[in-house]
């Protein structure tokens, strides 16, 4: 029998298995004391800070003998002492990542010297964070650049972090308080809670919202809250309960458990979410009984807008939209608008597009309406505003130079009536007392001369005994 011609089909190729990955990611934050936010207030100098901190980084890395090449990425950065959350991952070098974890843990000096650029510098919270061992490659095969937190402001500049955004996605370099406001200190929005509360109040159910009895709940469930913030100035008129989103279920016991969501108006002080949270949670431990009423559970605690103070807060930019200079909320641009568009509005939701041009809100100019307009400036919430009269230092000086003539010469004049004063006084006293001693000195002499005048010649002489005996003699 013939032999078999051979195969047509050839033997399949070898392939070589796929590469292992194993990757440790070393997460600490680098609190930078010679930098303020004033060395990065732009955009400029907030890039270059970025990537001569990651080119410092990654020169640690290879002063420790590092060879793995990590990628180096930026978490965030806080301002006031600048402190730059960061994270090193390293790719096949578990043994790079252990010795650069622990460098960083007892003696950071060996990482980061004194010529590292970064001048004074302190690490802390050094920890692993996430990374994989089962050999499954990294994003994009391994080869992913560093997501730097750059996100995109309104404005359209595109390196802030995005814990430095504020509510009118605006870049802040300074601190972003809870309302989402630059600069802001807490106590300009709302505090949004929803809670939890047991109660068997006769004649209340969860279907029974529009009755005497739930009208009597909701009077008494503002009582119980002001009470709680009653050290914080809270009365029952600052607390407004959503009703329409009040959710109540039977638990058991005979007892109705309703879900409250109430917003806590703003009374001239902040009440932070962390003060909220403790005074409510508080309460939900002891679960002490007012009016038939108990708070079981904390929900939810957040702060929330107030639409119409003219401050653009959390989630304003599309719920209360003029707050933050805007003419509507943000959408996108109308397919083929002609007008520019900034951060994806139209006219940067500053104005309207007329005829392929912008025309602009009051107080904001540019062709894209996103510059503010001569005699405005933004203030703390992002909004153009008008600018308060500039005061010329020259005039300031001549001012006080006016001011204080004016206060020697009132010095002066109050100096000279004293020594007028003092004056008259003394001519007074002076003429008083040589009156008094003219008068002294006639009733002196008129005296004297009463006791020289000669006896009439009728009347005897009183003549002394003893000058009589002489005589007679």
């Amino acid at each position: 029998m013939p032999p078999s011609p051979p195969s047509s089909t050839s033997p399949p190729m070898y392939t070589s298995p796929p590469p292992s990955y194993n990757t440790r990611s070393v997460v600490f934050d680098s609190v930078l004391s010679d930098y303020n936010m004033e060395d990065l207030s732009t955009f400029e100098d907030m890039t270059q800070f970025r990537n001569d901190y990651i080119s410092s980084v990654g020169a640690a890395a290879k002063l420790l003998g590092i060879e793995s090449d990590p990628t180096v990425e930026i978490l965030s950065i806080t301002p006031g002492s600048i402190i730059v959350g960061t994270k090193v991952t390293f790719i096949n070098d578990p043994e790079g990542a252990e010795l650069f974890r622990e460098v960083l843990s007892s003696n950071p000096v060996l990482a980061f010297p004194a010529f590292s650029g970064l001048g004074q510098i302190q690490i802390r919270e050094v920890r692993f964070d996430g990374g994989n061992v089962d050999g499954s490659p990294p994003p994009n095969d391994g080869n992913a650049q560093p997501n730097n937190g750059c996100a995109q402001t309104r404005s359209g500049q595109s390196c802030c972090l995005p814990n430095m955004l504020d509510a009118a996605e605006e870049c802040c370099t300074r601190q972003v308080d809870e309302c989402g406001v630059c600069g802001g200190n807490s106590d300009s929005c709302a505090t949004a809670v929803t809670i939890k509360v047991r109660t068997n109040r006769p004649g209340l159910t969860p279907d029974a919202v529009r009755t005497p009895a739930f009208d009597s709940f909701i009077s008494d469930f503002k009582k119980m809250v002001a009470q709680l913030f009653a050290s914080m100035g809270v009365t029952e008129k600052d607390i407004d309960v959503d009703r329409s989103a009040i959710k109540g279920v039977s638990v058991p016991g005979g007892y109705y458990e309703f879900e409250v969501p109430f917003k806590i108006r703003p009374i001239g002080s902040a009440i932070t979410v962390a003060k909220a949270k403790a005074i409510l949670n508080d309460a939900a431990q002891r679960a002490e009984a007012s009016n038939g009423m108990s708070l079981s559970a904390v929900v939810d605690v957040n702060r929330s807008g107030v639409c119409g103070n003219d401050v653009c807060e959390n989630g304003e930019m599309n719920s209360c939209p003029k707050d933050c200079g805007l003419t509507e909320p943000s959408t996108p641009p109308r397919q083929g608008s002609t007008c520019p568009s900034v951060g994806g509005r139209v006219c940067a939701g500053r104005g309207t597009c007329s005829s392929g041009q912008c025309v602009c809100n009051t107080g904001y100019s540019g062709a894209d309406c996103n510059s503010c307009a001569e005699g405005y400036e933004k203030n703390t919430g992002g909004v153009c505003a008008e600018k308060r009269a500039d005061v010329d230092p020259r005039d300031n000086d001549a001012d006080a130079d006016a001011d204080a003539a004016k206060t020697r010469s009132i010095i002066l004049g109050v100096v000279f009536g004293i020594v007028a004063l003092l004056l008259i006084g003394l001519m007074c006293y002076y003429v008083f007392v040589i009156r008094k001693r003219n008068q002294a000195s006639r009733e002196d002499g008129l005296a004297f001369s009463s006791q020289q005048q000669v006896p009439a010649s009728n009347e005897e002489p009183d003549i002394p005994t003893r000058q009589l005996s002489q005589t007679a003699v």
